[in-house]
Parts: C-alpha cells; structure tokens; sequence
C-alpha cells in the first residue's frame, strides 16, 4: 500500500467504527494497549489505518487519481469517522521513492487539497531513498547519469 489514511484520537472508538466502515481497514490499535509484542509500552491513543492506494511508490500520479476517488466515494464515511467515532487527526500519506540525485517535486492538485480540506484531512507525504541500481524499469539518461522518473504531472 503505497496511500494510507491513519486515523488516531484519545477517545477514539476503533472497534465502533470497523463494525460500521465498508471501508478496507488494514491495521488497528486501542488506547492501553501494548504497543507490539516486543514494544511494551502502551498505546496512548486508539487508532486505525485504511488502504487508500495500491500504487507503486514511483507512480504518484495514480496514487493521487485514487486518493481523489476515494474521498469522493467515500465522503460520509470520511465525515463520520471524525464527527461520530471520535478520530481526532486524520491524515492521508502518499509514499514516494526518490532517486539520486535526491531532489524531485511532487505537486497535489487543487481538487485533492479542496476535497481534504473539507474532511479535515491532512495529507503527508514519505519520500523513501531508493537505489536505481536495484530497480527494474524505464530510465531517462542525461550527460552520464542514470535518472529513474519519479512522478509525471498530466
């Protein structure tokens, strides 16, 4: 999953909002909880996160087109996790591979920030450092350096 709406609040009811989401849930956590079996220390807040995208990393484009469709199919959904089930922040990451050099520009659309916007939804925004030597795929070449293409803007 390369998109993924998290969702976390001190009052948050996790389990309320599972029972009533058609929406694909793909990890959850309670307030008092053990953090994992080897991190002992207890969540502080209860949370959830939802399988937004299923885009390669290197395609930000469709990871966007995607994210753009979900908060508009699921709107009520969306409202309601923050108003009814108590999520207090709620943020959607888009993830991202970066090649050497080590700078590219990723842009959100007016209609992704509008559409956030109105849920109350932050988005965020992972850059992972990837070796081109180790990915597979199209490459662009200029004056002696490989460069793997990272994001289009159509």
């Amino acid at each position: 999953m390369s998109t993924v709406l998290r969702a976390v609040g001190s009052n948050f009811d996790v389990d309320s909002f599972i029972k009533d989401t058609s929406l694909k849930v793909i990890k959850s956590f309670r307030k008092g909880e053990a953090r994992t079996k080897r991190i002992k220390a207890l969540n502080k807040f209860s949370g959830l996160n939802i399988d937004v995208s299923d885009a390669d990393f290197d395609n930000i484009k469709q990871q966007i087109e995607d994210t753009v469709g979900f908060l508009q199919t699921h709107q009520t959904e969306l409202a309601s996790l923050r108003d009814s089930h108590g999520a207090e922040f709620i943020s959607i990451d888009f993830g991202a591979d970066i090649y050497p050099p080590g700078w590219c520009n990723f842009s959100f659309p007016h209609e992704l920030l509008l559409l956030a916007g109105e849920l109350r939804i932050d988005l965020d925004l992972s850059v992972y450092p990837t070796d081109p030597d180790e990915v597979e795929g199209p490459e662009l070449t200029l004056e002696n350096k490989t460069l793997h293409p990272t994001s289009y803007r159509g």
